[in-house]
């Protein structure tokens, strides 16, 4: 069968640092990537949007535009008429306001197909079909765990760790060498409780629903993984549903007949896509539709079978389908960031941790995602298609957290109960929860200023706040003290300075901020030892920030096709709003409607 592909294909890996890509390539590695460059035309000097976090950035690759237009100007978004702890989250698609490329698309009749894209979901758009990404509004997952077991009398089986706590149960039959594990859930998902047998052999461990498929299922070996083991549950909308699981066999220790087994979690897809006839057809697929992050090893691995997965989706979609739009999404590059930047830095420290084994993982993951680009490459990209991988944002693996509220604090101008302020140590720190829930720890009638989202701060003015206690006329002095409270805290006085900028929300606009979501005060980090404890390695710092140990909060972006350059790397300035636009316009698209950035006519090919 001939297979339909399409005219512009997106592959977005969150996290992806730009200069690492770059270095890795040069010395031979990442073959799946290299490829790509060397047919294609690489940014090595692309920016991201600030706040340097997920869904900003992504909102703004989406959209082609600043986030004052499309209003995701953080992770968590604010009201200033609301309580200082009322948050709103820009994961959810309902509050972006700017049109993604695909949904001005499909307005003119355009068909798209939109897998595990970062809050694309709920927003109906006609001719586009949804898959995952934020699409139900129900929980869908039942989670991952792992389960320790044992045959000694002495020693009880028992779950090591797990999402769903009491949930689960244990049953031991010990002198058949056989272990019942049952599922007792709470009805969010699913209604209906299920068991997992586990046969011990000397070998390995036999896995299956019930002890006749674990019977018949070859024993798994220590570090190896089940075939995917699919089976239908009851789930809270009164019918059953196909849901796929892998196990990994992490521990096999007969001298002492102790055993650990991970499971992946599984996706009711039946409440993950829109429209959703299409659910019955993408449940059969037998692949894992969830990771798990156990080891590095277990969720490299369980990334490139969900990825195997999303290829199912993509080959289904070409031989039966007529897109002209593919988008997919996926976040695993951000994890090493989040876990491992600090110690293949070496700005963070750790017994067990060493800087070659984190440069190990991060090379093992990003050849993960490499091999992906490489089967789109080779089965989804055709004569016609024009083709972007690209990132958001990279990471800086800083020691060190710029705490917002202390800076603030120690100002004056956010005032905590006498309990409250002997808690003031980096473990206790986090803006939003310490705000949430209308904290009784500030003391609002004595408190001026209060921090919201990563890198805003507000005035807690009379008659807007419900809180209030500025008058109106002291707000714009309120504001130079906040100001300079920003710029006086310095966490890291022997490194370099912390602070990139701090004005205020109405002269925000070179960042592409402004509007009511955005805060009274801008501020981001520059590049150093010191992040956000909120975002951490990324959010805080401005989209050019980089250390001498490595860390780059560029992301990277590679476009190929028949429109662009090849074997070509641009080191010019460039945006992620200019990314969408670019590629549309190559593939001759519609424009994103509300998009502020434009085409980056630099990469085309001369006869273009």
């Amino acid at each position: 069968m001939l297979m339909k592909k399409p005219k512009l294909l997106l592959y977005g890996i969150d996290g992806g640092q730009s200069t690492y890509l770059l270095e890795m390539v040069n010395k031979g590695k990442l073959p799946g990537f290299a490829r790509m460059m060397k047919e294609g035309v690489y940014f090595s000097d692309m920016m991201s949007t600030f706040p340097t976090i997920s869904p900003t950035c992504w909102a703004s690759i989406y959209t082609g535009a600043v986030p004052k237009v499309h209003s995701a100007v953080c992770s968590n978004l604010h009201y200033k008429t609301a309580h200082p702890g009322e948050i709103h989250s820009s994961y959810k698609s309902e509050n972006i306001t700017a049109e993604r490329f695909w949904e001005t698309a499909g307005k003119q009749g355009i068909r798209c197909l939109v897998i595990d894209t970062l809050g694309a979901g709920h927003v109906k758009a006609p001719n586009v079909t949804h898959i995952r990404g934020g699409v139900g509004d129900k929980p869908s997952k039942i989670p991952a765990f792992s389960c320790s077991l044992s045959y000694p009398e002495n020693i009880p089986a028992y779950i090591a760790e797990n999402t769903v706590d009491k949930h689960i149960g244990i049953d031991v039959e010990k002198e058949k060498n056989v272990f019942i594990l049952k599922h007792k859930h709470d009805g969010k998902v699913v209604i209906e409780d299920f068991t997992w047998t586990f046969i011990i052999t000397d070998s390995g461990i036999q896995i299956g629903s019930n002890m006749g498929t674990a019977q018949a299922a070859i024993p798994t070996t220590v570090h190896n993984w089940t075939d995917v083991m699919s089976r239908s549950i009851m789930t809270v909308e009164g019918f059953p549903v196909k849901f796929h699981f892998r196990a990994y066999v992490l521990e096999h220790d007969k001298e002492n007949r102790i055993y650990k087994i991970v499971f992946t979690g599984a996706c009711n897809l039946m409440n993950e896509v829109y429209p959703s006839d299409y659910a019955k057809i993408f449940t059969e697929f037998p692949e894992i539709t969830d990771m798990i992050g156990s080891t590095p090893k277990t969720f490299d691995d369980s990334l490139g079978f969900y990825n195997r997965w999303k290829t199912m989706v993509i080959e289904w979609a070409m031989e039966n389908e007529n897109y002209d739009i593919i988008v997919v999404y996926s976040d695993s590059l951000d994890v090493v960031n989040h876990t491992y930047s600090g110690f293949k830095e070496g700005t963070w420290y750790s017994p067990t941790i060493t800087k070659e084994i984190a440069e190990q993982y991060y090379e093992n993951l990003y050849n993960v995602e490499g091999n992906m680009v490489e089967w789109l490459m080779d089965h989804a990209v055709g004569e016609d298609t024009q083709f972007c991988v690209c990132s958001d944002h990279g990471g800086i693996g800083c020691p060190e957290g710029y705490m917002t509220i202390y800076a603030l604090a120690d100002a004056g101008l956010l005032v905590f109960d006498e309990e409250t302020d002997k808690q003031r140590t980096f473990e206790n720190y986090f803006d939003f929860q310490r705000l949430h829930n209308n904290n009784p720890g500030i003391i609002w009638e004595k408190t001026k200023a209060y921090p919201t989202g990563c890198c805003y701060v507000n005035v807690n003015l009379k008659g807007r706040e419900p809180t209030g206690s500025v008058p109106t006329e002291q707000f714009d002095d309120t504001v130079a003290e906040i100001i300079r409270a920003l710029h006086k805290y310095d966490p890291d006085p022997d490194g370099p300075y912390s602070i990139a900028f701090a004005v205020s929300g109405e002269q925000a606009g070179f960042f592409g901020l402004g509007g009511d979501l955005c805060g009274d005060v801008v501020f981001g980090l520059a590049g150093s030892r010191v992040g956000g404890c909120y975002g951490g390695v990324h959010a805080h710092q401005i989209p050019s920030a980089r250390v001498k140990t490595g860390g780059d909060m560029r992301p990277f972006c590679i476009f190929m096709g028949s429109k662009f350059k090849k074997n070509v790397i641009l080191d010019r300035p460039a945006d992620l709003t200019d990314i969408a636009p670019t590629l549309c316009f190559a593939a001759g698209m519609p424009q994103p409607k509300d998009a502020t950035g434009g085409v980056m006519f630099a990469a085309f090919a001369d006869e273009y």
